[in-house]
């Protein structure tokens, strides 16, 4: 059986006997017990005398334990190349003479060799994005074969540490989470297993990230959601290209990524290609597709609460869910809406999502549809039940993304047997062909509403793409963390 560390006040830990270091000798014994030297060595002389030859993964294990961050790639090679030099006692001694005066954390420091998880986005922010559904969704299930150590960073991205219980909570979808700028220890990861299951863009994290696939000896892997960023980056955020091109910059040196579908791997195969040119070969990049299933059961009473809560009556529902950013192209969708409305179809459109950036524009034009007399009803947060209940309450659902990774709502939306109109290209296409889906070109707004008034008023078509959603292969959250921790294991 597995556990997970970061759950309790104290908790047990994985990946060796927890020797925590407060002291300069303490931290000097640290790194010869790491490296499996008999003798104490607890001052320069002694572990300089019981170091082995001179290697990158011991100057960065060096490095981290004494200076309690994470170095630099230049750092560890540097250090290693003066080790060569000059030897270990000049290196030792130039470090110790460097090394802070007070410890950064209370606890003192440790070096894991177990498995690593880093939640640090997830941990700390209570958004339900696809992304830490997956982290809130897939934790939990992995920790029971497992010993996993839940990690998060410090101000600035200097060092890792321990997790608070507040923030495993939120990191397990348990609860309310407790931030806090602090933590009990820090963390060196040393020839561990390191997770990534977020995208991680900050550049100092990215370069930390960098140092421990390149030179601490671990096994580093990451769930690979998409390269949106990078293929359509017009429709990101603010400084997410260069954030996510430092991402990138770290993930060369992973053993693997784990796209989270054929489309995500196609992307991350056309950026590994462009490795080449810099000599570097890249992760192996092994697919792992996200789950294909219900997301919960619900009740008939409870769908017809939902409808009476958003006073939906017997009018037609078409649903779209997903954030409204730019990629998400909602703008089209309001107005192949109003075409829709225009033609005289009548129904109400239910929009559930939020944690969006540029939205202006969307409440903008959602202010004047309903200035106009048109059902729009918006959701900023929702519960699953209540999402599920829309899905079940829905004619038909829209998702007309200009990309995604994955693209959840597809699969939730025929796994309710609703047909769904989505994108006639990449992760969308792969996942609603054939089994429900209505294929269209998203950045034609005639289209779309043709799609949507026909799906209005044609009862036997959408009763075959209803019949159809039975062809979905379901495949639940139990699964996808077995085929995770067997991707892990074979990496």
């Amino acid at each position: 059986m597995g556990r997970l560390c970061g759950r309790h006040l104290a908790p047990r830990r994985s990946g060796g006997d927890r020797v925590i270091a407060k002291t300069m000798p303490q931290k000097l014994a640290l790194v010869g017990s790491t490296l499996g030297v008999p003798e104490p060595t607890d001052s320069v002389a002694s572990l300089a005398m019981a170091l082995p030859l001179p290697s990158q993964d011991v100057a960065y294990l060096l490095l981290a334990v004494i200076l309690e961050r994470i170095p630099k790639p230049a750092e560890v090679v540097s250090a290693n190349r003066e080790w060569r030099l000059d030897g270990a006692s000049s290196l030792l001694s130039r470090l110790v003479r460097k090394a802070p005066r007070r410890r950064r954390f209370g606890q003192g420091i440790r070096v894991s060799s177990g498995m690593l998880v880093d939640v640090h986005d997830t941990a700390r922010q209570p958004f339900t994005t696809g992304i830490q559904r997956v982290v809130r969704s897939t934790l939990p299930i992995l920790a029971r074969s497992h010993d996993l150590e839940l990690i998060a960073w410090t101000e600035h991205y200097a060092s890792i540490r321990s997790v608070t219980p507040g923030e495993a909570s939120w990191a397990l979808g348990g609860g309310t989470g407790v931030r806090s700028p602090r933590a009990p220890e820090l963390i060196v990861p040393f020839r561990a297993t390191y997770l990534l299951p977020e995208i991680a863009v900050n550049r100092r994290r990215a370069t930390a990230m960098h140092s421990i696939a390149e030179f601490s000896g671990s096994k580093t892997i990451a769930i690979g959601h998409d390269c949106i960023a990078v293929t359509t980056a017009e429709t990101t955020g603010p400084g997410m290209p260069a954030g996510f091109s430092r991402y990138l910059a770290a993930l060369a040196h992973f053993n693997a990524v784990l796209p989270t579908s054929e489309a995500a791997r196609v992307e991350f195969a056309g950026w590994k290609a462009m490795l080449e040119g810099a000599g570097i070969g890249g992760p192996a990049l092994d697919v792992v597709g996200l789950p294909v299933s219900k997301s919960v059961e619900v009740t008939a009473e409870r769908v017809e609460r939902t409808r009476a809560e958003l006073k939906l009556g017997n009018n037609p529902v078409v649903l779209a869910v997903g954030s409204h950013e730019p990629r998400k192209n909602h703008l089209v969708l309001l107005h192949a809406c109003e075409l829709a409305w225009r033609r005289g179809a009548q129904f109400t459109l239910v929009m559930v999502g939020g944690n969006a950036w540029n939205a202006e524009e969307f409440r903008r034009v959602v202010k004047e549809s309903r200035m106009r007399g048109r059902r729009v009803v918006t959701l900023t947060a929702a519960s699953d039940q209540t999402v599920t209940s829309l899905y079940r309450i829905a004619r038909f659902s829209v998702f007309p993304s200009l990309n995604e990774g994955f693209g959840l709502p597809i699969v939730e939306s025929i796994a309710q047997g609703t047909p769904v109109v989505t994108s006639n290209f990449g992760s969308m296409r792969e996942l609603a062909e054939g089994v429900g889906g209505v294929l269209i070109d998203p950045r034609d707004e005639h289209a779309l509403s043709d799609v949507i008034v026909t799906l209005l008023t044609d009862d036997e078509l959408l009763a075959s793409l209803g019949e159809r959603t039975a062809g979905l292969r379901h495949r639940g959250w139990n699964e996808y963390a077995q085929d995770l921790s067997a991707a892990i294991a074979r990496n």
